[in-house]
């Protein structure tokens, strides 16, 4: 509120100094220096000259978006300009129209150390066309999406339009930050009240396919992960200029980083760019994306895999897809479907590796869903279990010093009259001499009855099976 009484303390010093004398030139710019408040009512201050009159035709307003690390002080003064209010609505945004504005702004804020820096490098004339229209975009944990949908004008004023998302899971850390949105003097002039919405938004679930623009480029990309498999597809999403100059940074790829210079803050506004990095271990080996799907599992970069290993040259490759923003906002679950098939298909026969080495088993993956079935029985024979079969229902497994009996009819697997296996036994498939059982379920056993480590590695289609003291000699 000190800003309140500083404003009608300098509008009580004009009237005074108006009354005595005629204004003078430099009296004319003394508003300037104040932050300007403003919600749905009409603020005090105009922000155009006296002669505008504001076009209430309802239209949308050409913008860029701005984010630079800080916050808000803490507290009830501030909280009409956060985006992530208790309730979705229409509230407050900070509007800064001269560079005198900015040193009052600042001490309006915590974490504010790149502050200087984004200021700093606005054009030494950017007020003269243009204006800022600041909000609070700081998160309390991580895994929300904020993003500026549009900018409208109407009768109510010149509105700034918020959409967040949050994914399920995120760490628990404050990521602060403050999002300014670059407009235009004149599209907004005559304008006396600015404001700012937010809407929670969910991720679009309905089965669909998306149009996209694709690009291959060769040479090795890091996305920070500690090891990604030859032969395996990981992907990012990315929604600004600043994760993507990251990737240019660590970039190996000429190419890749050219395509990438003209990707500026406008062109975020409306695309996201989907980026595959496949550290492949042969040239011979092709990679094809064929498309882009979204559903209730998220976003599924569809890609066909040809492996051929009768060359040694090693080659990384970079497919980066640009899409619609709007169209996966909010897709927590962004991942590449890799099928081996000779045309794409969902449903694959991925094989099992025990301690590194290929074994004859088979299990059945859905690399949308990312679901993994394996066979119970050929899966404990090929780790060394031993297996004797009574009749076509019920088998005797020893396994890791332990005895174990198969019952097909109850599809399940006991050790001292309790079933050994997790999850739900009508998930379970009986099958002649065999029963599937979902990963999870496996993965439980083993956690329990063994020294061994399971995993499945969806960007390259396969599970395995580590023994764990090998597994921590690696």
């Amino acid at each position: 509120m000190k800003y309140v009484r500083i404003i009608a303390a300098l509008l009580c010093l004009l009237l005074l100094v108006s009354c005595a004398t005629e204004p003078t030139s430099d009296d004319s710019s003394i508003n300037e220096s104040v932050i300007f408040e403003s919600s749905e009512a009409e603020s005090d201050n105009s922000l155009s000259e006296e002669s505008a009159v504001f076009d209430k035709t309802p239209r949308e307003i050409e913008f860029i978006e701005h984010v630079f690390p800080a916050s808000l002080k803490y507290g009830d003064e501030y909280s009409q300009y956060s985006i992530l209010r208790k309730e979705d609505g229409r509230f407050g945004t900070i509007v800064i129209d001269s560079r005198d504005d900015i040193a009052a702004f600042t001490e309006m804020l915590e974490y504010s150390n790149q502050t200087p820096e984004f200021f700093e490098s606005l054009p030494e004339d950017f007020f003269e066309e243009k204006l800022l229209l600041l909000n609070d975009i700081t998160a309390p944990m991580t895994g929300y999406n904020i993003a500026v949908r549009s900018v409208r004008a109407d009768e109510d004023g010149v509105t700034v339009e918020y959409i967040y998302t949050h994914a399920e899971e995120g760490g628990m850390t404050v990521v602060p930050g403050i999002c300014a949105v670059e407009i235009d003097r004149a599209d907004v002039a005559g304008c006396e009240s600015f404001a700012a919405e937010s809407e929670f938004v969910h991720f679009d679930t309905t089965e669909r396919e998306l149009e996209f623009t694709s690009h291959t480029f060769v040479g090795k990309l890091d996305l920070n992960y500690l090891y990604v498999s030859p032969n395996s597809v990981r992907t990012t999403l990315i929604m600004n200029t600043g994760s993507l100059s990251q990737l240019v940074k660590e970039s190996e790829s000429n190419e890749f980083n050219e395509f990438a210079k003209d990707k500026d803050k406008k062109y975020f506004q409306t695309k996201a760019l989907i980026i595959a990095c496949i550290p492949s271990s042969s040239s011979g080996n092709k990679f094809e994306l064929l498309g882009i799907s979204c559903g209730e599992h998220g976003t599924a970069l569809k890609i066909q895999r040809r492996l051929d290993g009768t060359t040694n040259d090693v080659q990384h490759l970079i497919i980066v897809a640009e899409v619609d923003k709007h169209e996966v906002f909010g897709s927590h679950s962004g991942f590449a479907a890799v099928s081996d098939t000779e045309q794409w298909q969902r449903a694959q026969k991925a094989p099992l590796y025990f301690d590194g080495t290929k074994t004859e088993v088979l299990c059945e993956m859905d690399i949308i869903a990312r679901e993994t079935k394996l066979p119970l029985v050929a899966t404990l024979k090929a780790i060394g279990a031993e297996i004797e079969w009574s009749s076509d229902t019920r088998a005797a497994i020893k396994y890791n010093g332990r005895s174990y009996s198969l019952n097909l009819k109850t599809k399940k697997l006991v050790r001292g009259n309790e079933d050994r296996l997790w999850g739900k036994v009508e998930e379970r498939t009986a099958l002649t001499r065999e029963l599937l059982v979902d990963y999870h379920d496996f993965w439980g056993f083993m956690l329990r009855e063994s020294e061994c480590n399971t995993s499945v590695n969806y960007d390259g289609n396969y599970a395995e099976v580590n023994s764990r003291d090998k597994y921590y000699d690696e």
